[in-house]
């Protein structure tokens, strides 16, 4: 019986061994026709793309930009990095130069010499009393006693009754207004020259108004030719 478990156990081993062995064999027969393992598509070798420069062209050096940057596969071409913003063509750099001044040119010089002399030749003196931008001296004087308002730039210097040889002065820098129950007892002056009367005697005047720009012909300074009342 032992001789029997024994050859039992023998024939078991063989047809173990056995099968091992085709298997072993059937795959070595499919691992030769289906040819050798392909690669991993990452790591998969191409035909290196030909250079730019051509055979004999320079060798192309690495981009300080790309320095820390983790290198391309085999193969692949390598795509140039973009400007950055710190780039001197973004910046203006090539920018066409701008055209100096002409500051130094002698030639200007003597113009602009004679231009500063005209400019500062004093012109004709005004008559008195018409200088432009000066303001207005004005004297209101009663003749006889009679009631009196006189506003200068909107303010109320007189407002009551004034006697005969009375006189109100102020100083006015835009309008002058005017106004007296009997306008033949008044008389008005800017700047030393007689106005234009208020009205005629008796009769009542109300908003007699002399403007800066035109108490030279209210008030004109070689006298009263006509009678332009306002």
């Amino acid at each position: 019986s032992a001789d029997q478990a024994t050859r039992r156990s023998s024939r078991v081993l063989v047809w173990i061994l056995s099968l091992v062995a085709g298997a072993g064999a059937l795959f070595l027969v499919l691992s030769l026709l289906r040819g050798p393992t392909p690669t991993s598509p990452e790591v998969a070798i191409q035909p290196a793309a030909p250079s730019i420069a051509g055979p004999e062209g320079p060798e192309v050096k690495a981009d300080p930009v790309t320095e820390g940057r983790p290198a391309a596969s085999a193969g692949v071409p390598v795509l140039l990095p973009d400007m950055s913003s710190t780039s001197p063509i973004a910046l203006g750099a090539l920018d066409a130069p701008r055209p100096k001044t002409p500051g130094g040119d002698a030639s200007a010089a003597p113009a602009r010499v004679a231009a500063a002399a005209r400019a500062t030749r004093p012109g004709p003196s005004p008559a008195p009393g018409l200088l432009p931008g000066r303001s207005m001296d004005v004297v209101l004087e009663a003749r006889g006693r009679t009631f009196v308002q006189l506003l200068c730039d909107g303010s109320e210097r007189a407002n009551r009754v004034m006697e005969s040889g009375e006189t109100v002065h102020a100083q006015c820098v835009g309008v002058v207004r005017v106004s007296a129950a009997d306008a033949g007892a008044t008389s008005l002056s800017v700047n030393g020259f007689l106005c234009l009367p208020l009205g005629d005697p008796g009769t009542r005047a109300y908003g007699y108004t002399i403007r800066i720009d035109d108490y030279a012909r209210i008030c004109p300074p070689t006298g009263r030719e006509t009678d332009d009342r306002p």
